[in-house]
Formats: C-alpha cells, structure tokens, sequence
C-alpha cells in the first residue's frame, strides 16, 4: 500500500462511519426523535413562531393553567445552538442539536 492510500485510509473511515449514522440527516429527514424531544418541539416551535411575528414569548397558554416559557430552561430559547431554529425549520434544527 502507498503511503498516500495509507494516510487517507483513516480518513475515509470516518467519512463512511459519519454517513452511515447521519444518512438520515443528509437526506433532510429527522435524526433524533427521542422523548425530550417530542416534549421540547411544540415548546420551541410556539416560542419561535411568536419571535418570527416579532412578540417576546414570556408566557406559555398552554402549559395547564399557563407557565413561563421565556424564562423555561426546558425551552432553551437563549441557548446558542438552537439559534439556528429561529430562521431554519424547526425539525433540522433540532435533529442538529439533539
């Protein structure tokens, strides 16, 4: 074997290993759907829909008698990876994340 085929055998590996457990991703299908996060969905898709119309989402209607959504820790709405959810659909987003 070459050195040249000997230093980028590792290399693609890894490329093959990365798109046989992303190959769902890649083809713009959910990755992840897991209990959390069929819990946290409709959490950030209500909160990003009321930032996408320009209203801050402090509020939760309809959580029970109501409970704070801004402020949720479960929301995550100030978490830097799940600012991508703001302009890309939600699903992508947090098949990304999760």
């Amino acid at each position: 074997m070459s050195d040249r085929l000997r230093f980028h055998w590792p290399l693609l590996i890894l490329a093959l290993t990365l798109v046989v457990v992303f190959y769902r991703l890649l083809l713009g299908e959910v990755f992840f759907w897991g209990l959390p996060t069929l819990q946290f969905y409709p959490w950030r898709e209500y909160a990003f829909d009321l930032l996408r119309h320009g209203q801050l989402p402090l509020w939760n209607p309809y959580n029970g008698a109501g409970a704070p959504l801004f402020a949720n820790y479960q929301s995550a709405l100030l978490y830097p990876l799940n600012w991508p959810g703001y302009v890309l659909p939600l699903a992508w987003s947090m098949s990304v994340t999760a």
